[in-house]
C-alpha cells in the first residue's frame, strides 16, 4: 500500500472510531461519566477485542497492557488522520486542548451532538473538540491501566507525522528526493552535524552544518560530489595521517 493509500485508509479508521466514539457517548449514560471508560471502550471497539476483566485485571495483565498500549497509539494516529483531513491547521493548539480536557474534570457536554446523524454535519471547531476529548480519554484510560499517557501520546503523533513526513517526500521531484538520502546518509554516519532544506524542501538548495562553528549551502545538483568529498575528507582523519596534498603514506 501506498503512503497516500494508507494514509486515506488510517483516516477512513479514524472516523469510524471517532463516530462510534461520539454516538456511544450520547446515549451511553457509565460512558459518559467516566471519561477512562470512555477510552478503554473506543480502544475495545478499535481492536474487535474483548477484554472483559476489570481494571484491577487488566492492570496487572502484561499481555494485556501490551496489547493495549499498542492499539491505543494506533487508534490515536488513526484519529489525528481524520482530523488532518477535517481540519489541517493549528495542530498545537489541538495537542493544547488534548492536555487540557485530559485534566479537566467537569462533565463533557455531549447532549449538543446527540441530534447529529453524521460527522461529516459538525463544523471544523465541533469535530476538533470530539477529536481532543476522544484523545483525552484514552491518556486517562492508558493511565488507568498504569500505562504512559506520554508515550501514547508522544507514538501517536510521531506515527501521524511519519505518514505525512514520507508522503511529502514521495512527491518531491526525483533529484530532491536522492540529496535527501544522501544528506541523511551522512548523518548517519557522523560526516556532517546536520542538514536541512533552504526555505521549502523541494527547492533545490541545502544547508549542511559540517561542525558546530561552519556550514555550507549546496545547489541539489551538487550533493552527490559533495558526499563524495566528505566520504574522502573522513577517510583521510585523524586515524590515517596520509595526506592526499604531500602524497606521504602512513607506517
Amino acid at each position: 500500500m501506498d503512503t497516500r493509500a494508507r494514509i486515506r485508509t488510517r483516516g477512513n479508521r479514524g472516523e469510524a472510531a471517532v463516530w462510534e466514539y461520539l454516538d456511544t457517548s450520547c446515549v451511553g449514560a457509565a460512558f459518559h461519566q467516566d471519561p477512562a471508560a470512555r477510552g478503554l471502550r473506543a480502544v475495545l471497539t478499535y481492536g474487535q477485542d474483548q477484554w472483559n476483566a476489570g481494571w484491577d485485571v487488566l492492570r496487572t495483565s502484561p499481555v494485556f497492557r501490551s496489547e493495549a498500549e499498542t492499539v491505543m497509539t494506533t487508534l490515536f494516529g488513526d484519529v489525528l488522520h481524520y482530523w488532518a483531513r477535517r481540519n489541517p491547521n493549528a495542530f498545537d493548539l489541538l495537542q493544547r486542548r488534548i492536555w487540557e480536557l485530559r485534566a479537566e474534570f467537569e462533565k463533557f457536554d455531549f447532549e449538543r451532538f446527540v441530534n447529529e446523524e453524521e460527522l461529516a454535519a459538525l463544523p471544523v471547531a465541533a469535530v476538533s473538540e470530539v477529536i481532543a476529548r476522544l484523545l483525552a480519554d484514552l491518556l486517562l484510560c492508558a493511565e488507568r491501566l498504569n500505562l504512559s499517557s506520554d508515550n501514547v501520546f508522544a507514538n501517536g503523533v510521531r506515527f501521524f507525522v511519519a505518514d505525512w513526513n514520507q508522503l511529502k517526500f514521495e512527491q518531491l521531484p526525483r533529484d530532491e528526493q536522492q540529496a535527501h538520502i544522501t544528506l541523511a546518509t551522512l548523518a548517519d554516519q557522523k560526516h556532517i552535524l546536520s542538514f536541512r532544506p533552504h526555505g521549502h524542501e523541494g527547492d533545490g538548495m541545502w544547508h549542511v552544518q559540517e561542525n558546530p562553528l561552519d556550514h555550507t549551502m549546496l545547489p541539489t545538483e551538487d550533493v552527490a560530489a559533495y558526499a563524495e568529498r566528505r566520504h574522502e575528507l573522513m577517510r583521510r582523519g585523524p586515524e590515517n595521517p596520509g595526506s592526499a596534498r604531500s602524497g606521504s603514506t602512513p607506517h
